[in-house]
């Protein structure tokens, strides 16, 4: 994540022995960014006790996967991977349309060419779970403007936020949405109340 450290973040690369020995916590870490994969067994519920103590999620792809087998995005997915009921690899080229935090750096109306093939969430689907109006869809695809390329999921019950980003970073480095990783882990670093 050398892109993050380039906007001036701190970054540290953790592996699953890092993970497991509980050095994963929101004492040590704001935000936890997973890039394309899930968390290996022994260490799911490391990453499922960082998010709820408070940490933020950076999710990018098929790491989605994890956060509806774990019932993070939605709850109502828990035990599955969410496929097809919640999400789908049939997006699009990334569109954006309204203002969020998470996207404060983009140029509105903006379009940004991924390709085919991305993660994308079914946001009518969520907007029918439990957590729907925590749901923000920050942008969308050319190809179905109910798709959600980029979501922000800001929990009013339980949990750090999140934020998933459809595309890989290992196929598609897309350096139009540098400053939007960069703006999104503002978002999600826990801010103090009162």
């Amino acid at each position: 994540m050398d892109i993050l450290v380039g906007y001036g973040y701190d970054v540290t690369l953790l592996d699953v022995h890092d993970i497991y020995d509980y050095e994963l916590t929101t004492a040590n870490y704001d935000v936890f960014c997973m890039v394309d994969n899930y968390p290996r067994e022994n260490i799911t519920y490391r990453v499922m006790d960082f998010w709820l103590g408070g940490g933020g999620l950076l999710v990018f792809d098929g790491s989605a996967g994890y956060l509806c087998s774990f019932g993070i995005l939605p709850p109502e997915a828990l035990g599955t991977d969410g496929s097809p009921a919640y999400w789908a690899y049939d997006g699009n080229d990334i569109v954006f349309t309204g203002l969020h935090p998470v996207s404060r750096s983009i140029t509105l109306p903006s379009t940004v060419l991924s390709g085919s093939g991305g993660f994308n969430w079914d946001f009518t689907a969520l907007q029918g779970t439990s957590i729907g109006n925590d749901l923000t869809k920050v942008a969308t695809t050319i190809i179905s403007p109910d798709d959600a390329s980029i979501l922000a999921y800001d929990p009013s019950k339980r949990g750090g936020k999140v934020v998933t980003i459809s595309t890989d970073l290992v196929y598609r480095q897309l350096p139009e949405l540098y400053p939007l990783y960069a703006d999104a882990v503002e978002w999600l670093t826990p801010k103090t109340k009162g």
